[in-house]
């Protein structure tokens, strides 16, 4: 004889259920602890005796194509450090260009104010020296 059991009603135990599916696979764990070493390898096989090669020779026109390759990059070398001592050259003289109208223009602003003159608009043409 079957029991029966009041349905959803809080606090009664039914018959268990059947087993539901079985879940996703974790995820993996750490790695285990290295091995032991292994043995050694057999010694390999021996090479020609160092006597029996012969030491590659360098003739007389390896030697020149060797320092005609080597001047030449000197050559360029030298032509950049040329090209390079002329640039700072004239970074240098617009340097001290632009010092000199920075001076110019504090002189003047400071002249300006000591002045008590009116304050310089823009495009006024102020003079080039100033009156003593």
């Amino acid at each position: 004889m079957k029991r029966t059991f009041p349905r959803r009603v809080p606090g009664t135990k039914g018959e268990p259920g059947r087993p539901g599916k079985q879940g996703p696979i974790g995820l993996v764990g750490k790695t285990g602890a290295r091995g032991r070493r292994g043995l050694r390898g057999s010694q390999g096989k021996a090479g020609p005796a160092a006597a029996s090669l012969p030491a590659p020779r360098i003739t007389a026109a390896d030697r020149i194509e060797l320092l005609s390759v080597v001047q030449m990059q000197i050559d360029n070398i030298h032509r950049e450090l040329d090209t390079q001592m002329h640039r700072s050259q004239q970074l240098a003289m617009v340097m001290s260009r632009v010092e000199g109208q920075l001076r110019e223009l504090l002189t003047l602003s400071k002249w300006l104010r000591d002045a008590g003159g009116s304050r310089a608009t823009f495009g006024a043409g102020f003079p080039r020296k100033i009156p003593n």
